[in-house]
Protein backbone atom coordinates (compact mmCIF):
# COMPACT_ATOMS: atom_id res chain seq x y z
CA UNK A 1 0.00 0.00 0.00
CA UNK A 2 1.63 3.23 -1.14
CA UNK A 3 0.81 6.29 0.92
CA UNK A 4 2.05 9.79 0.25
CA UNK A 5 1.55 13.27 1.56
CA UNK A 6 -0.31 15.81 -0.51
CA UNK A 7 2.23 18.31 -1.83
CA UNK A 8 1.23 21.88 -1.05
CA UNK A 9 2.91 25.25 -1.49
CA UNK A 10 4.24 27.08 1.55
CA UNK A 11 1.56 28.60 3.78
CA UNK A 12 3.02 32.09 3.35
CA UNK A 13 3.16 32.88 -0.40
CA UNK A 14 6.60 34.59 -0.22
CA UNK A 15 8.30 31.85 1.80
CA UNK A 16 11.06 29.78 0.26
CA UNK A 17 12.10 27.73 3.29
CA UNK A 18 11.81 27.37 7.03
CA UNK A 19 13.76 28.57 10.05
CA UNK A 20 13.89 26.23 13.06
CA UNK A 21 15.47 27.26 16.36
CA UNK A 22 18.17 24.94 17.68
CA UNK A 23 17.13 25.08 21.35
CA UNK A 24 14.26 22.89 22.53
CA UNK A 25 11.02 24.84 23.08
CA UNK A 26 9.12 22.05 24.85
CA UNK A 27 9.17 18.32 25.59
CA UNK A 28 6.58 15.59 25.76
CA UNK A 29 6.80 11.89 26.47
CA UNK A 30 7.38 11.11 22.77
CA UNK A 31 8.51 14.33 21.10
CA UNK A 32 10.74 17.36 21.45
CA UNK A 33 9.49 20.68 20.11
CA UNK A 34 11.29 23.61 18.48
CA UNK A 35 10.03 27.07 17.53
CA UNK A 36 9.69 27.40 13.74
CA UNK A 37 8.51 29.78 11.02
CA UNK A 38 8.40 29.78 7.26
CA UNK A 39 10.96 32.21 5.86
CA UNK A 40 12.32 33.83 2.76
CA UNK A 41 16.10 33.86 2.60
CA UNK A 42 17.73 36.77 0.79
CA UNK A 43 21.45 37.09 0.11
CA UNK A 44 23.31 39.99 1.67
CA UNK A 45 26.86 41.30 1.34
CA UNK A 46 27.97 39.13 4.27
CA UNK A 47 28.84 35.44 4.11
CA UNK A 48 25.56 34.42 5.79
CA UNK A 49 22.13 34.87 4.16
CA UNK A 50 19.83 37.38 5.82
CA UNK A 51 16.83 35.50 7.20
CA UNK A 52 13.59 37.41 6.89
CA UNK A 53 10.94 35.71 9.00
CA UNK A 54 7.46 35.45 7.50
CA UNK A 55 4.26 33.66 8.27
CA UNK A 56 2.71 32.47 11.49
CA UNK A 57 4.57 31.03 14.43
CA UNK A 58 4.71 27.26 14.28
CA UNK A 59 6.34 24.42 16.19
CA UNK A 60 8.53 21.73 14.67
CA UNK A 61 8.20 18.32 16.34
CA UNK A 62 10.74 15.54 16.32
CA UNK A 63 10.70 12.12 17.92
CA UNK A 64 12.63 11.91 21.19
CA UNK A 65 13.67 8.50 19.89
CA UNK A 66 14.88 9.58 16.43
CA UNK A 67 18.13 7.62 16.91
CA UNK A 68 16.19 4.41 17.58
CA UNK A 69 13.90 5.05 14.62
CA UNK A 70 16.89 5.42 12.28
CA UNK A 71 18.65 2.41 13.85
CA UNK A 72 15.67 0.18 13.06
CA UNK A 73 15.60 1.47 9.46
CA UNK A 74 12.19 3.14 9.87
CA UNK A 75 12.13 6.30 7.77
CA UNK A 76 11.36 9.49 9.72
CA UNK A 77 8.56 10.21 7.22
CA UNK A 78 6.75 7.02 8.38
CA UNK A 79 6.81 8.34 11.93
CA UNK A 80 5.36 11.66 10.75
CA UNK A 81 2.76 9.92 8.57
CA UNK A 82 1.43 7.97 11.57
CA UNK A 83 1.25 11.18 13.64
CA UNK A 84 -0.67 13.00 10.87
CA UNK A 85 -3.07 10.07 10.40
CA UNK A 86 -3.79 10.04 14.13
CA UNK A 87 -4.47 13.80 14.11
CA UNK A 88 -6.86 13.44 11.15
CA UNK A 89 -8.77 10.59 12.81
CA UNK A 90 -8.96 12.56 16.06
CA UNK A 91 -10.33 15.59 14.17
CA UNK A 92 -12.98 13.42 12.46
CA UNK A 93 -14.10 12.13 15.86
CA UNK A 94 -14.05 15.67 17.29
CA UNK A 95 -16.15 16.98 14.38
CA UNK A 96 -18.71 14.20 14.88
CA UNK A 97 -18.80 14.96 18.61
CA UNK A 98 -19.20 18.71 17.99
CA UNK A 99 -22.05 18.04 15.54
CA UNK A 100 -23.88 15.83 18.05
CA UNK A 101 -23.32 18.42 20.76
CA UNK A 102 -24.63 21.26 18.59
CA UNK A 103 -27.87 19.32 18.04
CA UNK A 104 -28.40 19.05 21.79
CA UNK A 105 -27.70 22.69 22.64
CA UNK A 106 -29.53 25.92 21.99
CA UNK A 107 -27.99 28.03 19.17
CA UNK A 108 -27.55 30.82 21.71
CA UNK A 109 -25.41 28.70 24.05
CA UNK A 110 -21.84 29.76 23.27
CA UNK A 111 -20.44 28.78 26.65
CA UNK A 112 -19.86 25.13 25.69
CA UNK A 113 -16.39 24.65 24.18
CA UNK A 114 -15.87 22.62 21.03
CA UNK A 115 -13.18 20.00 20.55
CA UNK A 116 -10.61 20.43 17.78
CA UNK A 117 -7.16 19.24 16.80
CA UNK A 118 -4.41 21.16 15.06
CA UNK A 119 -3.71 20.54 11.39
CA UNK A 120 -0.20 19.18 10.90
CA UNK A 121 2.27 19.58 8.06
CA UNK A 122 5.45 17.78 7.02
CA UNK A 123 8.12 19.92 5.39
CA UNK A 124 10.78 18.24 3.25
CA UNK A 125 13.99 20.15 3.95
CA UNK A 126 17.19 20.01 1.91
CA UNK A 127 20.06 21.42 3.95
CA UNK A 128 23.80 21.66 3.53
CA UNK A 129 25.93 19.48 5.80
CA UNK A 130 29.35 21.16 6.06
CA UNK A 131 30.90 18.12 7.79
CA UNK A 132 30.20 15.79 4.85
CA UNK A 133 30.19 18.66 2.28
CA UNK A 134 26.86 17.59 0.78
CA UNK A 135 23.16 18.29 0.90
CA UNK A 136 20.98 16.07 3.07
CA UNK A 137 17.21 15.75 3.15
CA UNK A 138 15.04 15.38 6.23
CA UNK A 139 11.39 15.76 7.12
CA UNK A 140 10.12 18.27 9.67
CA UNK A 141 6.72 17.74 11.32
CA UNK A 142 5.05 21.09 12.09
CA UNK A 143 1.88 22.51 13.60
CA UNK A 144 0.60 26.01 14.28
CA UNK A 145 1.95 27.31 17.57
CA UNK A 146 -0.81 27.86 20.11
CA UNK A 147 -0.99 31.40 21.46
CA UNK A 148 -0.25 31.22 25.18
CA UNK A 149 -2.47 34.26 25.81
CA UNK A 150 -5.57 32.44 24.51
CA UNK A 151 -7.56 30.11 26.71
CA UNK A 152 -7.25 26.49 25.79
CA UNK A 153 -6.95 23.28 27.76
CA UNK A 154 -4.66 20.38 27.02
CA UNK A 155 -6.88 17.52 28.13
CA UNK A 156 -4.38 14.70 28.09
CA UNK A 157 -0.70 13.91 27.78
CA UNK A 158 1.24 11.12 26.13
CA UNK A 159 1.38 9.14 29.38
CA UNK A 160 -2.42 8.74 29.48
CA UNK A 161 -3.02 11.33 32.20
CA UNK A 162 -6.31 13.19 31.81
CA UNK A 163 -6.87 16.77 32.96
CA UNK A 164 -8.52 16.73 36.39
CA UNK A 165 -8.09 12.98 36.89
CA UNK A 166 -4.45 12.92 37.99
CA UNK A 167 -3.95 9.39 36.67
CA UNK A 168 -4.09 7.48 33.42
CA UNK A 169 -7.29 5.98 32.07
CA UNK A 170 -7.85 3.62 29.18
CA UNK A 171 -9.79 5.77 26.70
CA UNK A 172 -10.41 2.77 24.47
CA UNK A 173 -12.72 1.21 27.04
CA UNK A 174 -14.56 4.45 27.80
CA UNK A 175 -15.06 5.73 24.25
CA UNK A 176 -16.59 3.57 21.53
CA UNK A 177 -16.62 5.09 18.03
CA UNK A 178 -18.60 3.66 15.16
CA UNK A 179 -16.79 4.21 11.85
CA UNK A 180 -20.11 4.17 9.98
CA UNK A 181 -21.40 7.10 12.06
CA UNK A 182 -18.38 9.32 11.63
CA UNK A 183 -18.31 12.05 8.99
CA UNK A 184 -16.65 11.12 5.72
CA UNK A 185 -16.96 7.39 6.35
Amino acid sequence: ESEAFLQLPMIHPLSTGIVVRKCIFGEGAERIVFAMREARLELTNSAEPCKIVLGQEMVAKESRFVDQIQTFQVPQVSFHLQFCKTQQIAQKIASAFNLQLSQLLSPDDVSVPLVSFLECFVYLVHEYDPVDDCFISREVLAEKRLDATLKYTKWNNNAGHVHGEGKGINIYTTLQISETNSPGA
